[in-house]
């Protein structure tokens, strides 16, 4: 559970494994950084047998509002299976209407 600040310019936060969690981003900008979970999703596809091929659509990513700003989780078993979601990430100051996945996230 870290706080990280990328600071000015563009900046890639990089999650390999689900072990990464619980950080915060004090700083990210949509449109401009990004949050890299290829290792995240081939994890997921390799060990867990996910198939989807639209993660938030099938709920192994979600992107959750909250008060301290939009929780980044992963849910192993997507949304029809029991475990729940891990957190990996708060942006902080970032709401859901702000993020295009396919502009802010690298699946």
């Amino acid at each position: 559970a870290d706080r990280l600040s990328g600071g000015h310019g563009r900046d890639t936060f990089v999650y390999t494994s689900l072990r990464d969690g619980s950080d915060t981003i004090t700083d990210f900008v949509p449109g401009t950084d990004r949050i890299d979970l290829s290792a995240v999703v081939a994890l997921l596809r390799n060990t867990h047998g996910v198939t989807s091929a639209d993660l938030i659509a099938s709920g192994h990513i979600r992107l959750v509002d909250s008060a301290a700003g939009l929780q980044v989780r992963v849910d192993t078993d997507g949304s029809a299976g029991p475990a729940g979601a891990l957190l990996l990430a708060t942006l902080s100051g970032v709401h859901s209407s702000h993020i295009v996945a396919s502009r802010d996230l690298i699946q």
